[in-house]
């Protein structure tokens, strides 16, 4: 155990809050420290720099034109074909169909 007398009390060793400590004397730990957050800046600028190299570009190719074929056109006609002038003509054949049921 630490022999503690009335001339060497752990209050004395200690700097007074305005006296510098060793840490603030050295300066070793903070140029290590901003050595370390230089590299570690520089490492993430190198990572994000070869993972935008390596992202695969997107192509975007334009669309085709679809081509008619000859079903696609003749339905086309034939909806063409259709007069909606006269509905009530249009609707007989279907109500002489319902009639018959």
């Amino acid at each position: 155990m630490e022999n503690i007398t009335e001339n060497n009390t752990p209050e004395q060793n200690m700097p007074a809050v305005g006296q510098n400590s060793n840490l603030s004397k050295n300066p070793t730990p903070w140029i290590v420290l901003a050595v370390v957050i230089i590299v570690a800046a520089a490492g993430y600028w190198w990572w994000q720099t070869t993972n935008e190299a390596n992202a695969p570009e997107l192509m975007v190719s334009p669309s085709p034109t679809p081509a008619f074929d000859q079903d696609t056109q003749g339905d086309i006609e034939e909806i063409e074909a259709v007069t909606t002038s006269d509905l009530d003509a249009e609707f007989q054949s279907i109500d002489q169909g319902i009639n018959e049921l």
